[in-house]
């Protein structure tokens, strides 16, 4: 038998018929390793490369242009905007001049009920007193609810006569510090809403002619 090294040679470890193989068989090269090779287009890059960082210039941004019949559409529905916000107004400022318009119908109504409230207390005597004192309630009592609607007094005794706001009824010889003054209230005045439902009707001094 022939040996190769201490084997036989058909049990020599690297022999083709140990594994079975017809003597004729010949290896073929051992297989290479494979390495991966790194493609341009996979390359990474680092992360703090400017390359990366840098964002692309941006595209020129061009106005939109609203075509004119838009803009004319903008305009007309900007001018009904304000013609409703105007007819608003001018509903409310119709409406609170009605309603004031119906306060002060109100009010000059009972203007007559507070001067008669005001002569009665005048004409009362000291026996009357507790007539008296019930009449002095009632005007009290009628005045604040005509002030809680806004109605305010015209200031009239002393003051300077304004044909605006005083209705001269006569006129009474007065030293000059009180001449064109009021020097007597006959009948008080009264305004409402910024208007003078009633002229004060007063007497004014005036120069004496003789003096």
């Amino acid at each position: 038998m022939i040996r190769f090294n201490g084997w036989p040679a058909h049990a020599r470890p690297n022999a083709p018929e140990s594994f079975g193989l017809p003597r004729s068989f010949t290896p073929v090269a051992p297989l290479r390793k494979f390495e991966p090779v790194a493609s341009p287009r996979l390359t990474q890059q680092p992360a703090n490369d400017p390359a990366t960082l840098s964002s692309p210039e941006p595209s020129e941004v061009r106005p939109v242009e609203v075509p004119p019949a838009a803009q004319a559409d903008k305009v007309a529905l900007r001018n009904a905007l304000d013609e409703l916000e105007a007819a608003r107004a001018r509903v409310e400022r119709d409406a609170q001049r009605v309603k004031d318009e119906t306060r002060a119908s109100l009010i000059r109504e009972l203007l007559p009920v507070l001067d008669n409230l005001d002569r009665t207390l005048r004409a009362a005597s000291d026996a009357e007193s507790g007539l008296v004192e019930g009449v002095r309630m009632i005007r009290s009592q009628l005045e604040e609810v005509l002030v809680s609607y806004g109605v305010e007094r015209i200031r009239a005794l002393g003051e300077r006569f304004d044909p605006s706001l005083h209705e001269a009824i006569a006129t009474t010889p007065a030293p000059p510090s009180q001449a064109g003054h009021v020097t007597t209230e006959v009948e008080a005045g009264y305004r409402f809403a910024g208007k003078v439902l009633r002229a004060a009707k007063v007497v004014v001094g005036a120069l004496d002619s003789r003096g």
